[in-house]
């Protein structure tokens, strides 16, 4: 299973009541993104490695990182594959021993 996180852009300009969110699209929100900084949402995705189909996928503002979403991402995956997932590939956002401890729970 391979987990990440991808950037998906609002149509919408920056509230200029506001700076951190969308004027026409109120849930999109600015995330740090590469070098910069952009309004929108991210996807978090947890696909299998050899098929690359979807085993599952969160939705949310581009200001929330892969940390929050990764215990319900990674449990929504086990539970998709009937807990036949041996092998979890991602970047060092999904690195803790907080996360680790979760995972093992599941077991």
């Amino acid at each position: 299973m391979v987990c990440d996180a991808t950037f998906i852009k609002a149509y919408s300009k920056r509230d200029p009541k506001d700076d951190s969110r969308g004027y026409s699209d109120p849930d999109a929100r600015v995330g740090r993104i590469e070098k910069g900084y952009r309004l929108g949402y991210k996807l978090h995705l947890a696909v299998d490695a050899n098929s690359d189909l979807p085993l599952a996928v969160i939705a949310a503002s581009a200001n929330e990182d892969e940390e929050k979403h990764a215990p319900k991402l990674i449990e929504k995956a086990i539970h998709a594959t009937d807990r036949k997932v041996r092998v979890l590939v991602a970047d060092s956002q999904y690195s803790s021993g907080k996360l680790r401890k979760h995972i093992y729970s599941l077991e």
